[in-house]
């Protein structure tokens, strides 16, 4: 008997649906391992001022999706006959093997969106049911939390001077503040004006920050929180280069922001993403909306690279919202477009937009 399971674990393994769902995640494992490298190297860029790098490893990463998807697609049209790949019973079996092989990642929720960008390019976004991808994901929750610690921490103790001095000095930046006394009580003396007096003055007042450093354009971007007296208020601290001082390449505190309504601009999906490492992309997000409650996980994750998987959460979360909605899609309000049909659901936060691919000119 356990011969013939043996023999029976060997043949799912080489069956079609399993190979297809390996295959996939192998160009998961590509783009992912690049994505990390061009995301790290960020720090370096950052420390050397090497804004045209910068600019092209941006660029690089926003089209790396699109290449590994390709990539990947064009090993299954190599590695399979077409009837394979468009039998929908095949990914049916093969969601099935992907799920067990992505269950103990930490990246889940990633995986699973490449996996239904490699089925659309398949079927050419028809046939979009949960059976053959994953339209909701494998599970709500990750298979276990990690042990990642993805922030560090300290007691104010009545310092708010020391604490940002330690908030600035401890970020892994590579670099040399021009003048890290003078940043801090800059940075303190706003933080005194400021504060909601019970956090101000709290005895259990402290200062947390993410361990990832946000890059973006010229800036590098403390982010995380001040807590203490049963307040709690986001804060994100700016730093750039000083270029007042010529080639010297210190940098300096740009500024504090405290206010929801500031950060959740810095975070708008209007913005070039940020380079981050995200260890844990699930945590990260959920850290990032406990500082931004009103911000969408969608817009979140794409503010951070996974833009892709952005549009994913973005589609759940609107799918969700229509069963429990009875209103349905209207003509927006307004003058009609010739190059777009623009509408809106009256209980959704959303405008919605399609491109005409043939409009009717006026006649003159």
């Amino acid at each position: 008997m356990l011969m013939l399971y043996a023999v029976g674990n060997l043949e799912m393994k080489v069956s079609p649906a399993y190979r297809i769902a390996a295959t996939i995640l192998h160009g998961f494992d590509e783009y992912r391992s690049r994505f990390k490298q061009i995301t790290r190297d960020a720090r370096r860029r950052f420390a050397e001022a090497a804004w045209r790098d910068a600019q092209q490893a941006s660029a690089a990463r926003i089209n790396l999706y699109d290449e590994k998807v390709g990539d990947t697609l064009s090993r299954l049209k190599r590695s399979f006959e077409n009837d394979e790949l468009t039998h929908c019973e095949n990914w049916r079996e093969a969601k099935q093997h992907y799920a067990q092989l992505i269950d103990q990642r930490l990246d889940y929720e990633l995986a699973e969106t490449y996996f239904n960008s490699l089925f659309c390019s398949i079927f050419h976004h028809r046939h979009i049911r949960n059976d053959w991808m994953f339209v909701y994901s494998s599970r709500t929750h990750a298979a276990h939390r990690s042990d990642i610690e993805l922030t560090r921490r300290r007691r104010v103790e009545g310092d708010w001077h020391a604490a940002l001095a330690w908030a600035l000095k401890e970020a892994s930046l590579d670099t040399c503040y021009d003048d890290l006394a003078r940043d801090a009580e800059m940075g303190s003396e706003f933080l005194n004006a400021h504060l909601p007096e019970a956090l101000r003055d709290a005895s259990d007042a402290q200062i947390e920050l993410l361990n990832s450093v946000f890059y973006r354009n010229k800036g590098a971007y403390l982010v995380g929180r001040l807590s203490g007296g049963d307040v709690q208020v986001p804060l994100v601290l700016p730093i750039v280069h000083d270029e007042t001082q010529g080639d010297v390449r210190g940098v300096r505190l740009d500024t504090v922001i405290i206010e929801p309504v500031e950060i959740s601009i810095i975070f708008s999906f209007t913005r070039v993403y940020f380079q981050v490492d995200v260890p844990v992309p699930r945590e990260f997000v959920g850290y990032l909306q406990e500082l931004m409650p009103d911000k969408p996980e969608g817009e979140l994750y794409a503010a951070i690279g996974f833009f892709k998987h952005g549009k994913t959460e973005f589609f759940r979360a609107l799918n969700q919202h229509i069963a429990k909605r009875q209103d349905r899609f209207i003509i927006a309000p307004g003058v009609r477009g010739m190059v777009m049909a623009v509408f809106v659901l009256p209980s959704y936060r959303t405008v919605f937009k399609i491109i005409k691919i043939a409009s009717i000119l006026p006649r003159r």
